[in-house]
């Protein structure tokens, strides 16, 4: 694109910008018109003056509807100002200059650039995969925590239950006065034998061991075998 139609396109944006100014009809502002003509005006700033502060004045406007119609108003004047008077700026500065220059960034900055970001990701992986690396042994310590703690509940419910059914066992023909059992010549063998079937129907609280189920049965078919005898 030559110098001049550089400068008739801004004069264009100008013109176009001064005619939606000053909406005729209230408050009906032209925000699409606004926010094409912001981003033209921004790409003129990037490509024809990227040495300039054009491009960084111009990041600061941003047209949107206000929530009032002072707000509105006020907001609306604040942008279209600013944009015009970048626009007619870069205007004036495109016909100083004999011809059009699009300013390309060093080569060698890009690549320190592109290097430096991927150092950046890099140490971000690496400091991710650290944190992921905790999280994880954190995780295995506190399942190793909670493990311990509901064996601790098992163990604390076994001794709590084993003890309420022995006193109960112990204590029932004192208080029951069950004639055929105080006169049952295997007495002691069967509260013996109840005592150890109470103990380990219980050991299933604490352990998953198959043999416990076993003995269970043994020991259930040896009090029935007590209590014909």
């Amino acid at each position: 694109m030559e110098n001049s139609q550089s400068v008739k396109n801004l004069e264009k944006i100008v013109h176009e910008i001064e005619t939606i100014k000053n909406p005729l009809f209230g408050n009906a502002y032209d925000y699409f018109s606004a926010n094409e003509l912001l981003q033209r005006a921004r790409m003129y700033a990037e490509n024809y003056f990227p040495s300039n502060h054009y491009r960084v004045d111009l990041m600061s406007i941003n047209f949107e509807q206000g929530f009032n119609n002072d707000s509105e108003k006020r907001e609306w004047n604040k942008g279209i100002i600013k944009l015009l008077s970048i626009t007619k700026a870069m205007q004036e500065n495109a016909k100083l200059i004999p011809a059009p220059t699009k300013v390309f960034e060093n080569t060698s900055r890009i690549k320190e650039l592109n290097d430096r970001i991927e150092e950046i990701q890099n140490n971000f992986l690496i400091q991710k995969n650290e944190y992921l690396k905790i999280i994880e042994n954190q995780k295995i310590k506190l399942a190793a925590v909670i493990s311990k703690l509901n064996r601790f509940k098992r163990v604390v419910l076994f001794i709590i239950l084993l003890s309420v059914l022995s006193i109960i066992l112990w204590g029932f023909n004192y208080f029951v006065k069950w004639h055929w059992l105080s006169l049952h010549p295997k007495k002691v063998a069967l509260y013996i034998s109840f005592q150890i079937l109470i103990l380990f129907s219980l050991l299933r609280i604490i352990t998953t061991n198959k043999a416990i189920k076993i003995i269970d049965i043994i020991i259930a078919v040896g009090i029935v075998i007590l209590s014909i005898i």
